[in-house]
Parts: C-alpha cells; structure tokens; sequence
C-alpha cells in the first residue's frame, strides 16, 4: 500500500465510496483525519493518536442491508403472485427478474459479510467499511495499527 500525499501534510491511508457518499482517511503529525462527503457536504472528524484505545478488524453482516433487500424481494414477490396464479411459467419468470437479485444480494452478504476497520478513542469513534475487500481492509488495519504503535510507544 504505497501512501499518498494530500494536502496540508495529510497521507491518504484508504478511499471507501458508498451509497452515502464518500470517507477519505489520513494520517497527519498529530493523528488521523476522516473526511466524509455526503449529498455535497465535508464532515472532518480527528483522532489524536494519543486519544486511540483500540484498533479492530472486524467482520459484520450489516442488518440495514439484509432487511432492506429482504423488504424489496418481499414487494416485489407480492407484485409478481398475481401474474404466478394467472401462468406459472410467466411467474417464475417474472421472479427472477424482480425478485432474484435481492435474494442474491442478501445471500452473498450472509456469506461473505462486509469488513470493517474501527478505531476507537476516548470520546469518538471512527469506522471504514470495506465490503467484499477483505485483503484491502487488513493492509489498512495493519498500516493504522503500526502507526498508532509507533506513536504511543514510550520514548
């Protein structure tokens, strides 16, 4: 993972886009810096390396996710049972075209869950979603683990 420089002597550590937005997260002199983009709008939270108690890797399934596909594959079947009663063939049809990519969508995150990076402080809380990216999201636990070790280590 080869570091960026960014301005204001800020290192981009990771990029994670989402249907939210975007979070971009550095490291500086004196901590980490989360930007977060969203609906035209920068949120910046800090992290003094100092303030940071605990650095987890972590998988999670997302509930959000699993039950607002679950809810679409839901409407979307009660549309397409009418058109089941009426020719089977047609129905079923019609399932996998409404219905299949949201059952798919859940089993996949059931499976392979999403990965995340947490860093904890001592009034704060920042979080890096990496989805299917499991190796990206290690190197970054790995490289913000490193760093906050170097930093608190008795001098």
């Amino acid at each position: 993972m080869e570091p960026l420089s960014a301005p204001g002597g800020r290192v981009l550590v990771a990029k994670v886009r989402g249907l939210g937005g975007q979070l971009r997260f550095y490291t500086t002199a004196a901590g980490f810096e989360c930007d977060q983009f969203a609906q035209g709008e920068l949120a910046r939270r800090r992290m003094f390396y100092d303030d940071v108690r605990l650095v987890t890797l972590h998988r999670s399934l997302g509930w959000p996710f699993l039950v607002t596909n679950g809810a679409l594959a839901v409407l979307g079947g009660a549309l397409v049972y009418p058109l089941g009663r009426e020719n089977l063939r047609w129905g079923l049809v019609a399932f996998a075209v409404v219905c299949l990519p949201f059952l798919v969508a859940i089993a996949l995150r059931l499976l392979l869950g999403r990965h995340a990076v947490t860093l904890y402080g001592r009034r704060n809380r920042l979080q890096l979603s990496f989805g299917l990216r499991e190796t990206r999201a290690r190197a970054v636990f790995d490289a913000v683990r490193r760093r906050v070790a170097e930093e608190q280590a008795p001098r």
